[in-house]
């Protein structure tokens, strides 16, 4: 198996910290928090792609705004930058429509898309942590949420 490095950096040499990582790794994931910080506004200037999970719930679709200004932002001074929002914790029953929803009212922010995939409220994802695993390791395996997951990896890293 590959080693993954990992890097905990905080405040403003991110950026520079970023930039060396970038020079060693073809793909750097920066694990901003939930918050607005510097972390990641820098991090919103240094990267090709953000994806901003929210639950679809009224109070997380409500930081969209904010979001929406940030990435506007940033794209002062990183015009290639895409923003993805990232339905998380969807309720996997079908007659709940929150996540369609929250979906409907993405294309009303000028500097944030859809992302395509859409990860559901599974079981398999609270266990895999509490394992230490991936989804697609666990036994059994929940098949819907490898696919989630598989899907979710594609779009983010299929360059095409």
């Amino acid at each position: 198996m590959p080693r993954v490095a990992c890097v905990q950096k905080y405040g403003k040499g991110l950026r520079a910290e970023i930039q060396d990582l970038a020079g060693r790794y073809e793909d750097i994931i920066v694990d901003a928090g939930g918050r607005d910080s510097i972390e990641l506004r820098v991090s919103l200037v240094a990267s090709g792609k953000a994806y901003i999970p929210v639950q679809a719930s009224q109070f997380d679709i409500w930081t969209l705004d904010h979001m929406d200004e940030l990435v506007a932002t940033a794209r002062g001074f990183n015009p290639d930058l895409r923003a993805f929002v990232v339905i998380m914790r969807a309720s996997p029953n079908p007659l709940v429509s929150e996540a369609a929803e929250a979906r409907a009212i993405l294309p009303d922010y000028r500097h944030l898309e859809a992302a395509q995939t859409i990860i559901h409220d599974r079981i398999a994802y609270r266990r895999s942590s509490r394992e230490g695993l991936a989804v697609s390791e666990l036994s059994p395996l929940d098949s819907k949420a490898a696919t989630e997951l598989a899907s979710f990896y594609k779009e983010v890293f299929d360059e095409s």
